[in-house]
């Protein structure tokens, strides 16, 4: 299962990624491994601007994925249910600063599935 869609998460959407006659910026990449009850970044900070969040589910249980950021009014960017084996991807534009990741289905983030992201400028 794929989830591709663009999101705003503290700044503008994603189709406004550059000025007009500048070159427009690679987003940022990130991979989220998913296991029971574990989340694991393929980096733990990443530049500001846009970005894809990969999703792969390697548990035997499904998972999803919240993205949400430390500061008032912040919306949360989420995954569907990802089946064991599946991904999910979330394409959005992310702000500086501190990112709370973690699966919201009943008991998995105190079980341990969460992490944290670090947007910098």
């Amino acid at each position: 299962m794929r989830l591709r869609r663009p999101l705003a998460l503290g700044a503008v959407a994603l189709a406004a990624v550059s000025p007009a006659g500048s070159a427009a910026r690679t987003p940022a990449r990130v991979q989220v491994v998913e296991r029971e009850f574990t989340l694991t970044l393929s980096r733990l900070s990443v530049r500001s601007g846009p970005a894809i969040v990969n999703v792969v589910n390697f548990g035997q249980d499904p998972h999803n994925l919240v993205l949400v950021r430390r500061a008032r009014g912040a919306k949360p960017a989420r995954t569907n249910v990802v089946s064991p084996h599946g991904t999910a991807e979330l394409v959005l534009r992310l702000a500086p600063g501190r990112y709370d990741l973690y699966c919201s289905l009943p008991g998995h983030r105190r079980a341990g599935m969460y992490a944290t992201l670090i947007v910098r400028r």
